[in-house]
This record gives C-alpha cells, structure tokens and sequence, in this order.
C-alpha cells in the first residue's frame, strides 16, 4: 500500500474528511459532488478504483486458468450469433468437459441500495449481484452448453460463498496441473 493509500484508509477508518468540504469542490467523471469522506467513490459506477480491482481479479484468474488449459481467453462471447459477454474469462473444458464463463464483479455495500441490507447481511450487494448476474447470463451460456460462474466480491474484501467454492476449484486444478508438470520435468532429469 502507498503512503498515500494507508493516509486515506486511516482517515476512513477514523472518520476524518478525506476532502475539502467545500460546495462543488470536487466531482466525479460523472458530474457528482464528492463528499469529503469520500463515500460517493467508493459507490460511483466510474471510478478507477472498482475498474482497477475487477480486471485486477479477471487477469488472475484468467492467469490462473491459463496454467490449465492454455485456450482459456478473456472477454469471450457466447456464441457467434450473441454478442453478449458473459464470461470475463472463458476456460473451454472446466467441468466434464464443459466449458466456463467467468464473470468477475465488484459491488460496494456504500451504494444506498446496499446500505440497508448490509446492516444486517456483510455480502447484501454480492448476494442481490449475484441472483442479477445468473439471471441474466444463464439462457446464453446454457445455449452454448456451458457453465457459467459468477465471481463477485464486495470492495470491502466479502465475497459469496459460491464465488469463494468456485476460486477454490480453479485453485486445485491449477495446482494439479502444475504438480504434474513438474513430477514430469523431474522424471526428465
């Protein structure tokens, strides 16, 4: 973390304005006022942040995915006649011989939707995410006779249940693919 990441992370922490408070001071791509804790970021649809941290987490996993099997790709369609996207990372044998559209998402318990609901529930926003995403996605991705996994994490580090089930399988078949690969570069020696 940069000293100037750790210096705004404590003043969140602590509750200390990040920003003047000024009216107009200071705006978002969008045009909207930035209060001086700074939460219009952390929920605001384009900011750097969110876009950082979600191909942050598309390139691991499509890295990841690449150890497995090396037709893996990123932003892949569905078919030829949809132009829908549902996969971030696509992997053409993930599960018996299915392929898989991973889809990467970062939600924020900061937007006034959210803030309700995450009073109660720590992953609201993932959850609520979650349900969109699979409804969204799985006519296409069942039409091309593949599975579709929706990887969803909140900005604050909480993510589903199935997303962290899903991270675990890419994690194993990495590991034992690697594993193979170097039992076979061993017996070479």
């Amino acid at each position: 973390m940069a000293s100037h990441e750790f210096v705004i992370a404590v003043k969140r922490w602590l509750g200390i304005p990040i920003f003047p408070d000024f009216p107009e001071a200071i705006r978002c791509m969008r045009g909207h006022t930035i209060d001086s804790f700074g939460d219009h970021l952390l929920e605001c649809g384009h900011d750097s942040l969110r876009s950082r941290c979600h191909n942050a987490i598309r390139d691991i996993v499509y890295h990841t995915l690449l150890v497995d099997d090396a037709g893996s790709r990123v932003e892949e369609c569905c078919s030829s006649t949809s132009f829908n996207r549902p996969g971030k990372v696509y992997h053409p044998n993930f599960t018996n011989g299915k392929p898989a559209y991973f889809d990467v998402s970062i939600w924020n318990t900061m937007q006034p939707s959210y803030i309700i609901p995450s009073s109660t529930l720590a992953e609201a926003a993932a959850f609520a995410e979650g349900e969109e995403k699979d409804a969204h996605h799985q006519a296409d991705v069942e039409a091309a006779n593949g599975c579709f996994y929706p990887l969803i994490v909140e900005m604050f580090d909480s993510w589903t249940p199935a997303s962290l089930a899903t991270l675990r399988i890419i994690a194993s078949k990495t590991m034992t693919k690697t594993r193979l690969h170097l039992l076979k570069r061993l017996v070479a020696c």
